[in-house]
């Protein structure tokens, strides 16, 4: 189960003083990153996978997933957040996937990872419904997901940010959200997604590599 740690020392990240962030320390703390509080840990709602970490904001319908899996060696670098996305709308089964752009992150963009690691971003539109319901239900969504290829301990590590385009108004997400266009983010006084995402990049660290089975 991840923890807060402060709830100050990520406020240098935010340009917006209405949606405070704080450093959650996941995977009992051998990685930490900043996230804006109104995100909360899924874990205490229903089960999360051991390899998973979720946030989310009921309120918004958006979240934030960091997921840590063999690495998949058969997949070059250059196509591999295309891959996992489309990998992700797969298991979703999403009825439509849209890849919008890709391309590899520089050193500084994940400040707390060894220069030279690989990473990249792919972002994309997929139409998906919540688990318990049918097609007649999705949900269109932009998936950003970011892949750190972590070669020495042969894992590939995901960070994927979710944030609703427009809701279905047969989905239980209109019950909370509202169907049709959510209200922008930054129009209500809160980080969009992009910039809750370069947040949790910019604050990524991992304090504790024996997360990953290695001394």
């Amino acid at each position: 189960m991840a923890g807060a740690v402060s709830t100050s020392a990520g406020s240098e990240l935010n340009r917006y003083p209405g949606d405070p962030v704080s450093i959650k320390a996941l995977f009992g703390g051998a990685i930490e990153m900043a996230i804006p509080n109104r995100f909360t840990d899924v874990s205490e709602l229903r089960e999360v996978p051991d390899h998973q970490e979720v946030y989310g904001d009921m309120n918004r319908d958006e979240s934030i997933i960091v997921e840590i899996l063999e690495m998949k060696s058969d997949v070059e670098d250059a196509n591999a957040a295309a891959w996992f996305l489309d990998d992700l709308a797969s298991v979703q089964c999403a009825g439509s996937l849209e890849l919008e752009s890709k391309r590899e992150l520089a050193d500084e963009e994940i400040p707390g990872l060894e220069p030279g690691i690989f990473k990249a971003l792919a972002i994309g539109k997929m139409t998906v419904a919540k688990e318990s319901q049918g097609f007649d239900a999705r949900n269109l969504v932009r998936v950003h997901l970011v892949i750190v290829r972590l070669r020495r301990v042969a894992t590939d590590l995901l960070i994927v940010a979710n944030e609703p385009l427009q809701i279905n108004p047969y989905s239980t997400t209109a019950r909370v959200v509202g169907a049709g266009e959510p209200v922008p983010a930054a129009q209500v006084g809160l980080m969009p997604i992009p910039e809750v995402l370069e947040t949790v990049l910019k604050s990524f660290r991992i304090d504790d590599w024996n997360l990953f089975g290695t001394d």
